[in-house]
């Protein structure tokens, strides 16, 4: 964990989850990266990694605000991985990140769905990538109040949120192939 200038927190690590905060896992562990607001709250989250196993070792924060993560990766070229070497341990794998900190925008992509702008002022866009039949969505806000819900059974459609307050909300989107949850922001 290190402090960063505005009074946040950035947290490396590994993670082998996709689901809670952690919103998307490209194989069977991944690095990831996280800024916290100095509550604890997530502002932003990021996972980086290719089909197989990324273990991280050590991440800094340099003086342009540029994030580097160091380890070692034991996937084959895929996902975030590419030049895989292989051999006993897999590579020594570095990732940058050049825009986490101060990207305003960021759309949420997963390997079932495409979800932007984020933040949004009005209109969230939908892409699913693997939908088949009907689907249900639903925006949750932080007391767990169910404020919006739809279902579709398209491959990609808008919602017009405008009547959202500003804030934290979250979406469910799931049938009986996809159960994902976004975090979602509404400005």
């Amino acid at each position: 964990m290190q402090k960063g200038d505005a009074g946040n927190y950035l947290l490396f690590g590994t993670t082998d989850w996709d689901d809670g905060d952690v919103s998307f896992n490209n194989g069977t562990s991944d690095y990831w990266l996280c800024n916290l607001d100095i509550s604890g709250n997530i502002i932003r989250e990021r996972s980086a990694g290719g089909s197989n196993f990324e273990f991280f070792s050590y991440g800094i924060l340099s003086s342009s605000n540029k994030i580097i993560l160091c380890g070692n990766s034991d996937s084959p070229n895929s996902g975030d991985v590419s030049g895989y070497h292989g051999g006993i341990g897999g590579d020594l794998w570095l990732v940058s990140f050049s825009d986490f900190l101060t990207s305003t925008e960021e759309n949420l992509v997963s390997a079932e769905a495409i979800i932007y702008p984020n933040p949004f002022n009005e209109k969230l866009f939908v892409e699913l990538k693997k939908a088949e039949g009907f689907f249900h969505v639903g925006i949750i806000d932080l007391f767990g109040n169910t404020v919006f819900s739809l279902e579709e059974t398209g491959t990609s459609f808008e919602m017009d949120l405008s009547f959202l307050q500003s804030g934290l909300y979250e979406m469910n989107i799931y049938n009986n192939k996809i159960n994902k949850t976004f975090k979602v922001v509404k400005q």
